[in-house]
């Protein structure tokens, strides 16, 4: 009768990535009501996003409707398209205001844009908290290190 390998699990090396990105989650303080919390909401406008475009809009719609029944937060619309067509809104505590700045938006043929979102999002925290960074999109065209070296930024 042969026996089975036995199976070797490892736990994560100390002071990984990891291990310092959940302890840091677990530490992260709620928001605090009364006092408006600031999301940038991020969108991939490139002509790969046209044929589910409609949809995603009508889905958004509902996002924001319910980011407005929060009542302390604060959306900041961001979207790029083409080859170096990025754009940003106001910051919007009403859904309508941002739903028809995206309902204007139209896909273009280009390349991601993911390293500018984060240091878009980098500048806006500088002057305010920003809570989160949402991003939407199907697809990645980006230098992987870049991404991941503005993403480790704080």
């Amino acid at each position: 009768m042969t026996k089975s390998p036995k199976k070797i699990t490892r736990a994560p090396a100390a002071g990984s990535a990891v291990d310092r990105f959940l302890a840091e989650a677990r530490s992260a303080q709620p928001p605090v009501p009364g006092r408006t919390q600031r999301l940038i909401f991020a969108m991939d406008a490139t002509a790969s996003r046209a044929p589910t475009w409609d949809l995603a809009c009508s889905l958004h719609a509902e996002l924001f409707g319910a980011a407005r029944d929060s009542g302390n937060l604060a959306v900041q619309l961001v979207y790029f398209r083409g080859l170096a067509d990025f754009h940003h809104s106001t910051w919007n505590a009403t859904p309508d205001a941002l739903l028809g700045t995206m309902l204007g938006v139209r896909c273009l043929g280009g390349r991601t844009q993911v390293v500018r979102v984060i240091e878009h999002a980098e500048r806006e925290a500088a002057q305010t908290p920003v809570r989160a960074l949402v991003l939407v999109g199907d697809s990645f065209a980006e230098d992987p290190s870049a991404a991941a070296g503005a993403a480790g930024r704080r």
